[in-house]
């Protein structure tokens, strides 16, 4: 049931030329960005690190459906060399997936994922908790909310991303930007609905 909900929320909000879902070779190199467990878990109630079923990084989820991908996992706070890292990863990859978490608590996070849309590499930001990250990052040409990090929303965003879910049939439940009001979301990869 649990997994049920989390793919039903999942809410697509932009997907420019098609970029999603992801159709790519088995070896093609994605980097995936994104916050360490460890991090969330020290600023709201965390996971256990062991017994728990699914993925508790967007980093595992991804790698789960494309084993080719590379994760560059960072803290909410990155370092200098975690950013450097993750730039390096981005530069190798056909397709960066960047995974945000309240960004306007984090601007080093956010300036990171400015660095990595700014170099032209296609780019999927997927909000792994406030859909507020998206208009941040509108820049990027696919952008997905999932509104939680849980293991179920985590499966659900990688698996959507890569088409091996059901396609996207969230609405955002706030609005992100006026281009985006709340009740939006686009339906199988490209309609729009609204119901606001």
């Amino acid at each position: 049931m649990a997994q049920q909900i989390a793919q039903r929320s999942v809410t697509l909000v932009k997907n420019d030329h098609g970029l999603l879902p992801l159709k790519l070779a088995a070896n093609a190199p994605v980097c995936v960005i994104y916050p360490r467990p460890e991090a969330v878990n020290g600023v709201e109630i965390g996971l256990p690190t062991t017994g728990v079923a699914g993925p508790l990084s967007l980093g595992e989820a991804v790698k789960a459906v494309h084993p080719a991908a590379e994760m560059a996992p960072v803290g909410l706070r990155p370092a200098a060399d975690e950013v450097q890292a993750a730039l390096s990863c981005a530069r190798k990859s056909q397709i960066v997936i960047a995974g945000s978490y309240n960004l306007n608590e984090y601007p080093g996070l956010a300036r990171l994922f400015s660095s990595v849309l700014a170099l032209g590499k296609p780019t999927v930001v997927v909000a792994l908790r406030l859909p507020y990250d998206l208009s941040t990052l509108q820049g990027a040409p696919a952008l997905l909310a999932t509104y939680s990090n849980r293991p179920v929303s985590l499966r659900a965003a990688a698996e959507a991303l890569f088409g091996q879910g059901p396609p996207p049939t969230g609405h955002l439940p706030v609005p992100v930007s006026a281009r985006w009001p709340i009740g939006f979301g686009l339906l199988d990869w490209s309609r729009p609905d609204t119901t606001h």
